[in-house]
């Protein structure tokens, strides 16, 4: 996943001694400057500083999660049962 240097920086990713272009290590990123990636909107763009490994995070990644506590709440819920119409 693309990630600027600016995000890299205000999420707090070590970024030193990684040039445009390469991986940025213990991350799942790739270094790319904002003018060279393609539907920017869906990149690491968000920040979240807090102690856990995850500090940099795409609108997909948020889909994602959702999708995965509506599905998991899905399954693991009880379900109501509605009553027919014609029953008082």
């Amino acid at each position: 996943m693309p990630i600027s240097p600016e995000t890299a920086v205000d999420a707090r990713i070590d970024v030193e001694g990684v040039s445009l272009g390469d991986w940025v290590p213990s991350s799942k990123d790739v270094l790319l400057a904002p003018d060279a990636t393609h539907l920017r909107f869906l990149t690491d763009i968000l920040v979240w500083r807090n102690p856990t490994s995850v500090r940099a995070f795409s609108i997909g990644d948020l889909v994602l999660a959702a999708g995965l506590v509506l599905t998991l709440a899905d399954l693991l819920l009880p379900r109501v049962a509605r009553l027919p119409a014609d029953r008082p």
